[in-house]
C-alpha cells in the first residue's frame, strides 16, 4: 500500500437555509481564524472545519445580523494569496466543484479570508470551470438557499484521495488545451525554476545565484515562474526532460505534471523537512533527487520552512551530484570569496531578525522586570 494513499473517499453534504461565518482571528484559536459553516439551526458543521496539522481553520462564534442570499453554493474555505498554501492547503475541497456543477451548474464558490483570487490564483479557479463572477468572497456571516460543504480530499503532509488526483488532473488536461498559445515555453526541454526575482527572495535566501547559474552553463535554461502564466507552467512541467529548482513552492507544481520521465531535481535549503513534494511525487509516479546545499549556522533559523532566512552555502553534496550527473562545474577561488559575502549578506539578515525580536521584548516587557532580572 503506497504510504500516502487513504482510500476513505471524501464526501460533501448540503444543507438547505445553511448560514456561512467569515474568518475571525482570536486569540489563542486557530492559526486562519473561525469560521465556516452552519446549518439552519445554526449549529456548526464540523466538516466545515479545516485541519492542515500545523495550520487550521474553523470554529463557531455568535453574530447579530446576517445578510440571506438565495443562490446554491459550494463551501471552499479560507483563501489568501500565496501559491504553495493555495496547492496545498486550500484547495482540498476543489474536488468536488466539478461533480456538483455537473448537476447544479449555476452553483457558486464561497471563500471566506482576508484576499480574493487574482492571478494564477484565479486561474485556477478558471480551469476548473469556475467564472470569476462565480466567486463569493463573505466579508459578513451569509445565508442561502443551500450550502454544499465537502470534507477534505486531501491532508497536508499526511495524505490524499483519488479524488484530489482527479481534480488536478481535470486543471491540467483543461490547461493543456490545443487552442492556447504555447509558443514562449514549447521548446524548453532543460528548465531551472529560480526564486532570485521574487522580492522576499531577495533579502532572504542567499546562495541559489550560484546553483542556477551551473545549471545555465550545462543546458538549462533559467526561467521565473511567476512570470509564466498557470497554463505555461503545467506546459512546462509536463514537457519538459529536466526540472531544477530549490525546495519550497516551487516543486509542489509536479501536481500538474503527467510525466512520469521527468527528472527532477530539489536543492533543499533547510534541514526542516518538507514532506508535501514527496507525497506529490508519490501520486504522480516521478521520482526526484533532493540534495542538501544549505549551511545552518544558527541554532533555530530558520524558524520554519516558509520563513527564513537561508543561506545555500554548502556545494558539497551539489558537486558530488554534478560528478554523477556529469555536469561541468567551476569552483575557484573567486567561487569561495562570493560564496563568504552571501554569508555576510546572510548574517545580517539573521542580525535584523534577532533585532527586531529584542526590541519587540523591549515593549513587551515591563522595564521594572527587566532590571530585577539583570539584578539592578
Amino acid at each position: 500500500m503506497e504510504k500516502y494513499f487513504k482510500n476513505n473517499e471524501p464526501k460533501v453534504n448540503s444543507y438547505d437555509n445553511g448560514i456561512i461565518l467569515p474568518s475571525k482571528i482570536v486569540d489563542n484559536g486557530p492559526m486562519w481564524g473561525l469560521g465556516g459553516a452552519c446549518d439552519s439551526d445554526n449549529n456548526f458543521i464540523s466538516d466545515s472545519l479545516y485541519d492542515g496539522g500545523w495550520a487550521t481553520h474553523g470554529g463557531y462564534y455568535s453574530w447579530k445580523n446576517e445578510t440571506y442570499v438565495d443562490e446554491n453554493v459550494i463551501y471552499i474555505g479560507v483563501f489568501f494569496q500565496h501559491w504553495g498554501h493555495f496547492l496545498i492547503d486550500l484547495s482540498t475541497r476543489f474536488w468536488c466543484i466539478d461533480e456538483i456543477k455537473s448537476k447544479c451548474p449555476n452553483v457558486k464558490i464561497a471563500i471566506v479570508g482576508d484576499e480574493y483570487p487574482s492571478g494564477n490564483n484565479l486561474r485556477l479557479f478558471e480551469l476548473l470551470g469556475i467564472d470569476e463572477s462565480h466567486i463569493v468572497h463573505i466579508e459578513k456571516p451569509t445565508r442561502f438557499k443551500r450550502v454544499f460543504v465537502p470534507t477534505q480530499g486531501f491532508k497536508s503532509c499526511e495524505w490524499y484521495t483519488d479524488k484530489h488526483i482527479a481534480m488536478f488532473d481535470l486543471i491540467t488536461k483543461n490547461a493543456l488545451d490545443e487552442n492556447i498559445n504555447f509558443s514562449r515555453v514549447k521548446n524548453l526541454k532543460k528548465v531551472y525554476f529560480s526564486r532570485r526575482s521574487l522580492g522576499k527572495a531577495r533579502y532572504s535566501e542567499f546562495g541559489e545565484e550560484f546553483f542556477e547559474n551551473i545549471f545555465v552553463e550545462n543546458g538549462f535554461v533559467s526561467v521565473a515562474p511567476e512570470k509564466l502564466s498557470l497554463e505555461e507552467q503545467i506546459y512546462i512541467w509536463n514537457n519538459a526532460d529536466e526540472i531544477a529548482c530549490i525546495n519550497g513552492t516551487i516543486p509542489l507544481n509536479v501536481v500538474f505534471s503527467k510525466n512520469k520521465n521527468l527528472k527532477l531535481t530539489v536543492l533543499n535549503k533547510t534541514s526542516i523537512f518538507h514532506e508535501n513534494p514527496y507525497i506529490l511525487l508519490q501520486f504522480r509516479e516521478i521520482k526526484a533527487d533532493f540534495i542538501d546545499v544549505y549551511k545552518e549556522p544558527f541554532k533555530n533559523y530558520p524558524k520554519s520552512l516558509g520563513e527564513g532566512p537561508y543561506f545555500l552555502g554548502n556545494p558539497k553534496n551539489f558537486i558530488e551530484y554534478c560528478n554523477k550527473s556529469k555536469l561541468k562545474y567551476n569552483f575557484s577561488f573567486k567561487t569561495k570569496l562570493w560564496f563568504i559575502k552571501e554569508k555576510i549578506k546572510y548574517y545580517i539578515a539573521v542580525s535584523k531578525i534577532k533585532e527586531k525580536t529584542r526590541n519587540v521584548l523591549r515593549k513587551l516587557i515591563p522595564k521594572a522586570l527587566i532590571r530585577k532580572i539583570r539584578g539592578y
